[in-house]
C-alpha cells in the first residue's frame, strides 16, 4: 500500500510589527510553522510581515526588519498577529 500525502489548504498569516517588539515572541511564532511546513514536505503555513509604515521596524534588539506587504494587501490573511513589546 502506497502512503498518501493529503493536500491541505495553506493558512496565510500576518504579522504586524510594532516599533520594538519582542524578538522572542516572535521567533516563538513563526519558527513552528515553518518547521511544521518542513515536516509535512508542503506548504501548510505562509506568512508576512507587515508594519505601522513602507519602513523598516526595529524589534527590542535593534534588529531591523522590512515588512514584505504593505497593509492594504491584507485580503488574502486568515490571521493576523500584532507583535509587540515594552517600549
Amino acid at each position: 500500500m502506497s502512503q498518501q500525502t493529503l493536500k491541505v489548504r495553506t493558512e496565510h498569516f500576518g504579522f504586524f510589527l510594532m516599533p520594538g517588539f519582542s524578538i522572542i515572541s516572535f521567533a516563538a511564532t513563526i519558527d513552528p510553522l515553518r518547521l511544521a511546513n518542513q515536516l509535512s514536505g508542503q506548504t501548510l503555513y505562509e506568512w508576512h510581515f507587515y508594519g505601522p509604515a513602507d519602513q523598516t521596524v526595529s524589534c527590542s534588539t535593534g534588529i531591523p526588519f522590512a515588512p514584505t506587504r504593505l497593509m492594504r494587501d491584507t485580503a488574502l490573511v486568515d490571521r493576523m498577529f500584532v507583535v509587540g513589546g515594552i517600549g
